[in-house]
């Protein structure tokens, strides 16, 4: 190799950088297929990539240009993955990546509305919709403490029924997640009794617009 053939390499060297991807690492889930993609760029191909220091979680592997597996254990890993590309240029750059478990991870706030429900009437149908949101569908219903009015009943996301009993009644909803997270929502539900019709007098004779006969009755016909 001639001289400027050995400063010319030597100054590439001095001057290569290699931008590495992804800028983070997104979170694994415990016992669940994770793969992640590595690029590189701002160099010449083909690139070669190792960890350099610190390690994978374990169940994890570098495999080419790709990090993959199924992690086994929780926690948070550092690791510095090597990029060396066809000349001998080399870049490092650190990563953190992080295995979670979800039946252990925080749980966003479950939302359930309305908050208060409107009163039902013995022997008229029912029907409220109980709205979830904040979490991840799909959702489920249960009933906690407490007891629903009888002749009703949950169906799916929906009070429903023919309430059959006048009274105050106080309950506990639960709404789940598919991820097993959950929210309780408490209600006081009013059942009204039916209201009695009012009574309405009708007057048969005399008829509307004649005197009235002293002689004669007067004749009345009652509604209910």
């Amino acid at each position: 190799m001639t001289l400027a053939a050995v400063l010319f390499a030597g100054a590439a060297h001095a001057a290569c950088s290699i931008n590495i991807g992804p800028a983070s690492m997104p979170d694994a889930t415990l016992n669940q297929t994770y793969s992640q993609l590595l690029s590189a760029s701002g160099a010449i191909t083909p690139f070669t990539f190792v960890i350099r220091s610190g390690g994978l979680p374990p169940g994890l592997r570098l495999q080419g240009d790709r990090i993959l597996g199924v992690p086994t254990s929780t926690g948070s890993y550092s690791f510095q993955i090597s990029v060396t590309d066809a000349t001998g240029c080399q870049s490092t750059k650190a990563f953190g990546l992080r295995v979670i478990d979800p039946n252990t991870s925080t749980c966003p706030a479950i939302v359930m509305g309305p908050t208060t429900l409107p009163a039902g009437v013995v022997g008229t149908t029912y029907n409220q919709r109980v709205t979830i949101g904040g979490g991840t569908s799909p959702y489920t219903l249960t009933l906690g403490k407490g007891s629903i009015p009888p002749g009703m009943g949950l169906l799916g996301t929906t009070l429903t029924g023919i309430p059959t009993i006048a009274g105050l009644f106080g309950f506990d909803l639960i709404a789940t997640d598919s991820k097993g997270c959950s929210s309780t929502q408490h209600y006081d539900f009013e059942i009204l009794g039916q209201s009695c019709p009012a009574d309405v007098a009708t007057v048969l004779a005399p008829a509307n617009g004649t005197s009235q006969d002293a002689a004669k009755p007067i004749l009345f016909a009652w509604t209910a």
